[in-house]
């Protein structure tokens, strides 16, 4: 992570075979199993953690593991003693219930921190055999060493003249002078390792490099102005990077700066909009149509109403369920089994196309789906998730959504800690609603006069062997899908996942199938149209990019946008708000890439662009107000960074500025939604076992963005 210092060793005590994960790549001697820094949600404080990965071949021949940490400590504990930090499990058993996880479950062993601190030495000492409590064997153990600590930030802000620029450098106590160097582009942001590598890439006045130099202070804090002539500041963007790049281990590069001269007008045009919300129509979620008004509930009454305003139905209690008595229940009124019939949306010979099962006769197979409590008081927004096959739309879904598999008795359910975390952030007045909750679908049948609660449909969903759910869950062992049948865009546009966010209000993911979008077909597509906002994804491997191929991500991204507007009734409206979202992060962060793979490297983020920060939760505002806070400035710097990237990278140039021309609402975004490649195996039938629980960077980033654009993050 750009925001901490982290390094690790780890060396077997035994003769233990060496880490089966590891495949053909180079593996250094004191890197015996793999250490990856972790961002704890499930925690108050968002605190950092360090995962281990215990790959399956050795959970075969071992039950259990005993933790040793000694937070600062400088011996290894005696395995003889007893003084453990944690005895885990490899699986549930009768001896250890109160274990507070399992091996198991991530394939994992997490070292948590102490006080906020990770800096320590320790033993990981595994246990043959079938009985957790017996005593480990040095030969099974591994010893290892953490050196861990948060960088000191020094901020700066360059601004632009036409032919000088002027900065200011704030910055902390430091005990030796630090020597910074202005690096420049041509036409974009320099961003990459690359554009500081080579002495043409340094700003030079008279032939000689420029140089700022912070003096070693003696203070808490500094200021340095320094200004410099310039040939032309036109079209060129700046950054400053350290001298002596081994700073980076201590000290974040924090950029400050307002955009070109170019941006400008762009950003006070921004700014300008940027409060203005347009009045969302309010509409069913099931059917699509505006909701109607309703007249002033009297307390105690049992009634149902359908969306469109009209009484369903009222009376004496003995006619309702008892779930449904003394309250007022709202369901949609619209026939949603014949509308959510494949052959009235289908066309002759498209249903061919579709693969639509025998005798599949609606997507919805009951009619009067309840609209959940507050809907009509709260505000809503529908999220359309689209992207070309294999950009990794599913799994971004899948761990956003975090899927969970209950069996048979709770069948599947989603604890979607993300949201949770956003929810706790932004909403400070909801002491009594602190948890997401994930809508269900019931219905309510009435027969004979009397209204039952049906759960025929959130059956129907959350069954292990159904695509509703199913596709969504990553838990390890799972396998996911590495592309997405085509058959499965009908009946996914009628069962959209969907979260009450407290008193925020609600958010709706609707995915559609990236082989949909290729396909020329004249039906409508109802998720397109139940649409307010949209994510369009990205595919971030720089390896999806085959040699002399002519399509990039970005050619991608305009044929999946300009498939979706020909989809719409009306087109895609010029203010929709719309994330784009660049997906493997991971595989452009210097930490995560083969020292000896230069080409690579250099292809990588530098390690001080806003683009490479990884906690969020110390960015997120702490009296809950987004507008004017660290960030949003950081959504927007990062925004800017990752646009002049794909326009350097992928020549985008005209594409990026012809979309921007089109849709006015656009910001662009860059996330993981597993942490590295090792966290997937090879591919079997399209698709991928999940080896080890995920580890998400940048998920949250464009869910806020868009909750604050549809008015879920209050203004």
């Amino acid at each position: 992570m750009s925001e901490f210092y982290f390094d690790y060793k780890c060396i077997a005590m035994g003769a233990v075979a060496p880490n089966p994960i590891a495949g053909d790549r180079p593996r250094e001697a004191d890197k015996a199993l793999d250490f990856y820094l972790y961002q704890n949600y499930n925690v108050a404080n968002g605190s950092m953690c360090v995962q281990v990965f215990v790959p399956k071949e050795m959970q075969r021949k071992f039950c259990a593991a005993r933790l040793y940490f000694v937070p600062h400590g400088t011996e290894f504990p005696d395995l003889s003693e007893y003084s453990i930090s944690q005895l885990i499990p490899r699986e549930p058993t009768r001896m250890l219930p109160e274990a507070p996880y399992f091996i198991h479950t991530d394939n994992s062993i997490f070292i948590e921190s102490q006080g906020g601190e990770l800096s320590g030495c320790g033993v990981i000492a595994f246990i043959d055999g079938e009985n957790p409590n017996a005593s480990p064997k040095v030969e099974n153990a591994y010893k290892f060493v953490i050196n861990y600590s948060k960088k000191e930030i020094i901020s700066y802000r360059i601004v632009e003249h036409k032919s000088r620029i002027s900065i200011e450098i704030i910055y902390p106590l430091i005990r030796t002078d630090i020597v910074l160097h202005v690096i420049r582009k041509v036409g974009a942001k320099p961003v990459l390792i690359r554009d500081r590598d080579g002495a043409d890439k340094y700003l030079c006045v008279d032939k000689k490099i420029v140089s700022v130099t912070l003096p070693a202070n003696g203070r808490i804090e500094d200021v340095i102005r320094k200004s410099f002539p310039v040939e032309s500041a036109v079209g060129t963007d700046f950054r400053l990077v350290f001298d002596d790049i081994a700073n980076n281990q201590h000290y974040l590069l924090v950029d400050e700066s307002d955009y070109t001269i170019e941006d400008k007008s762009e950003r006070k045009r921004e700014k300008r909009g940027g409060h203005k919300l347009k009045d969302a129509v309010h509409r069913c979620p099931y059917c699509g149509r505006p909701m109607g008004k309703f007249p002033k509930y009297v307390r105690g009454r049992s009634e149902i109403y359908g969306c469109d305003g009209t009484l369903i139905m009222s009376g004496p209690d003995s006619k309702f369920d008892p779930k449904l008595q003394h309250r007022r229940t709202i369901v949609c009124s619209a026939d949603l089994r014949t509308l959510s019939d494949p052959k009235s949306m289908l066309k002759g010979s498209e249903s061919d196309k579709f693969d639509i099962p025998e005798g599949t006769k609606s997507y919805i197979p009951v009619d009067k789906l309840i609209i959940p409590d507050g809907y009509t008081e709260l505000p809503a927004m529908n999220v359309l998730v689209a992207g070309m096959t294999e950009s990794g739309k599913t799994i971004y879904l899948s761990s956003l959504m975090n899927m969970i598999n209950g069996g048979d008795t709770l069948g599947l359910f989603s604890k979607p800690f993300i949201l949770n975390r956003i929810l706790n952030v932004f909403d400070r007045k909801g002491k009594d609603s602190k948890s997401v909750e994930e809508v269900k679908y019931d219905n309510v049948e009435t027969e004979d006069g009397r209204a039952i609660l049906g759960h025929e449909c959130e059956r129907l969903r959350s069954g292990p062997d159904k695509i509703y759910k199913s596709r969504y869950v990553l838990s390890v062992g799972n396998h996911v899908e590495s592309n997405t049948q085509p058959r499965f865009a009908l009946p996914l546009s009628w069962h959209p996942i969907g979260y009450r966010m407290g008193r925020l209000g609600f958010l709706y993911f609707y995915d559609v199938p990236g082989e949909v979008l290729t396909m020329r077909y004249s039906f409508k597509a109802r998720s397109v149209d139940m649409a307010d906002c949209f994510i369009a994804v990205i595919n971030g491997d720089p390896l999806h990019i085959t040699a002399g191929s002519k399509v990039t991500p970005v050619d991608e991204m305009k044929e999946a946008l300009e498939q979706l507007e020909k989809m719409r009734s009306g087109g895609i409206a010029k203010d929709n708000p719309i994330a784009v979202v660049l997906t493997k992060h991971d595989l452009k962060l210097s930490d995560y890439i083969d020292k000896s793979d230069r080409e690579r490297l250099l292809s990588c983020f530098d390690e001080n662009c806003h683009i490479v920060r990884e906690d969020m939760l110390d960015l997120m505002p702490k009296n809950g107000v987004y507008a004017g806070s660290a960030l949003e400035r950081h959504i927007d710097c990062s925004s800017y960074e990752l646009e002049h990237y794909l326009r350097a990278a992928h020549g985008a140039g005209e594409i990026l500025d012809a979309l921007k021309q089109k849709f006015s609402n656009i910001k662009f975004f860059t996330c993981s939604a597993l942490g590295s490649n090792d966290r997937l195996g090879e591919p079997v039938r399209s698709t991928k076992e999940v080896l080890f629980g995920p580890r998400r960077l940048r998920m949250e980033l464009p869910i806020i963005w868009l909750m604050y654009q549809r008015g879920l993050i209050r203004r």
